[in-house]
């Protein structure tokens, strides 16, 4: 057998271009505005009963808030490591090469 730590493939994907978090940011944002949108069009399609106490137009809406909310969450996540990675490399290491 071939000694798995010698794969190229094995060994550990290394970002070196100082844009760690990018990806978070960028799907978190898509999800932080399309989720309450979403959310207020399955209500409207659901729609609405006179009968009941809880809308459910308001109870999909409020999912997607809730939804919309964690993909803010990893927006700053993503924020809190993009702006991690750029300190944490030399002044010359970003543009040269």
């Amino acid at each position: 057998m071939t000694d798995v730590s010698q794969h190229p493939a094995a060994s550990p994907h290394v970002d070196s271009t100082g844009q760690r978090g990018l990806w978070a940011m960028i799907f978190g944002g898509i999800v932080a505005l399309l989720a309450p949108l979403a959310g207020f069009l399955g209500g409207s399609v659901v729609g609405s009963s006179a009968g009941e106490s809880l809308d459910s137009m308001a109870l999909w809406l409020v999912g997607g808030l809730a939804v919309g909310a964690v993909g803010g969450f990893v927006v700053c996540l993503g924020a809190l490591r993009w702006f991690k990675d750029q300190r944490s490399q030399p002044a010359g290491g970003r543009g040269a090469g």
